[in-house]
């Protein structure tokens, strides 16, 4: 009875919610996009206390979760080899690569700096 009082509740806060988010809209042109959204988001708070008693809600979640740490783990391997194959040294200007020899050093005097004229 308990569940059953909280999934009522949350459908009567969620209609006070798309009331004011739709009394807030400045124009009517976006108010299709947020009917569409505030659709979804109902139809997602009628299914979860079906969701809860069937047990399908921790195997999607544990999909869902498994499936985009699959997608992120790919992405990464694909930066990976990408970043690995890249020879950065190519896309530094000639004029600003330094040479490999230790003992050249060039010095840079300053003999004056004036701040603030």
């Amino acid at each position: 009875m308990k569940i059953l009082y909280q999934w009522v509740e949350n459908l009567a806060f969620y209609m006070v919610l798309v009331t004011a988010i739709l009394r807030i809209l400045p124009g009517k042109e976006y108010e299709k996009y947020v009917r569409v959204f505030m659709g979804m988001l109902l139809i997602l708070f009628i299914m979860l206390p079906i969701m809860k008693l069937t047990g399908i809600k921790e195997n999607f979640l544990e999909l869902y979760h498994s499936k985009r740490y699959e997608m992120e783990r790919k992405e990464l391997e694909e930066h990976e080899e990408y970043l690995k194959n890249i020879d950065f040294m190519e896309f530094v200007p000639e004029q600003y690569k330094l040479e490999k020899k230790e003992d050249k050093k060039e010095e840079i005097n300053v003999e004056e700096i004036r701040v603030g004229e």
